[in-house]
């Protein structure tokens, strides 16, 4: 990571916990989305969801569980859910 990264990720890091929860208990409410169905559930930032999705699969909290095409870009995006439990 370089230094900017590494300075932005620092600035961002006591926010983490809290952008998690919200992208968790929103995707709780809708069953699954894209990143901008989550920001939209969730009242956050497109680009505040998309870079704790990937974060929060390592943590096992979300899955990957399907593809769809996005309504802006016209590219395909990721479908996230909460795994089930086992």
């Amino acid at each position: 990571m370089n230094a900017n990264s590494q300075i932005a990720y620092e600035s961002v890091k006591p926010l983490l916990p809290d952008l998690r929860e919200k992208i968790l208990t929103a995707l709780e409410s809708i069953g699954s989305g894209s990143f901008r169905d989550i920001a939209k559930a969730s009242g956050l930032r497109d680009e505040q969801v998309w870079k704790r999705l990937s974060e929060l699969e390592k943590a096992g909290r979300v899955a990957n569980i399907d593809t769809k095409l996005c309504e802006i870009s016209h590219r395909t995006v990721s479908v996230w859910e909460i795994p089930k439990p086992h």
